[in-house]
């Protein structure tokens, strides 16, 4: 559509064709600021709103421990902090959309003054042409920033692919092999069915583990709790499989 109506505004303009490679190369060069401002400002927004949602799906799924506890006040003013936090890279990028709009208005401004100069000064217009093309830059100008903001819109919107692409690249994994050893258990073990855990270490960095020196035994038949730092529990019943022998259960 900004293709269609700047060949039309350059057919009822004649001569406003001439000024057309200096308009295509301030818009390319807008275009090319602003992508890469607002690409930044989207992985600042993006970098700003995960630790909101890791602590709203934290509060939701501890929100047993949280009433039983009494702690509604501080989760509620730590979420009040993070929402405080996300906006600011949201309203960042509301400004620099605004920026755009008033330097495309400027832009669009300049060619109406460039239009109106020929025709006030060069005979041969009719006044239907000159008013069709003063009616097309008015919609020149909305199709123009449309289009910039969609584009712009696609390229800082693949930033949530290049956040997922840093993460792969950069983020350790834990070694499998060389972090610790598992040993094969007997023969016996599902006899028994006694799970235990001696002195064991755990995290996601082998240099600072989390889980230092647990000691955990878990004998058949008996009920375990685990629950996390955010409240959240983890529930399960163990009981050693059924053996038959000679028609006897035991």
């Amino acid at each position: 559509m900004c293709f269609i109506r700047l060949i039309i505004l350059c057919a009822i303009g004649r001569y406003l064709a001439a000024s057309v490679p200096l308009f295509l190369l301030i818009v390319y060069l807008l275009q090319s600021f602003y992508l890469r401002t607002s690409r930044q400002i989207r992985l600042l927004d993006i970098e700003a709103k995960a630790p909101l949602y890791t602590h709203f799906i934290e509060s939701i799924q501890g929100i047993v421990s949280i009433r039983a506890f009494g702690w509604k006040q501080p989760f509620s003013q730590r979420s009040d902090e993070l929402l405080d936090q996300s906006q600011k890279p949201l309203y960042m990028l509301f400004c620099i959309q605004q920026w755009l709009t008033l330097v495309l208005d400027l832009i669009v401004g300049g060619m109406a003054v460039i239009l109106v100069t020929i025709v006030t000064n060069v005979n041969g217009f009719k006044p239907a042409e000159v008013g069709v093309a003063l009616n097309l830059l008015l919609l020149f100008n909305q199709s123009l920033a449309h289009a910039i903001k969609m584009w712009t819109m696609m390229e800082t919107s693949i930033g949530a692919v290049s956040r997922i692409e840093q993460f792969v690249k950069h983020t350790p994994a834990e070694d499998d092999h060389g972090a610790f050893e598992i040993s094969s258990p007997s023969d016996q073990w599902t006899l028994k069915g006694i799970i235990e855990f001696d002195r064991v270490e755990a995290g996601y960095d082998a240099q600072a583990p989390i889980l230092k020196g647990i000691s955990v035994k878990i004998l058949p038949g008996s009920r375990t709790l685990i629950c996390g730092t955010s409240g959240t529990c983890l529930h399960h019943s163990w009981a050693p499989p059924a053996k038959f022998s000679s028609g006897t259960e035991s």
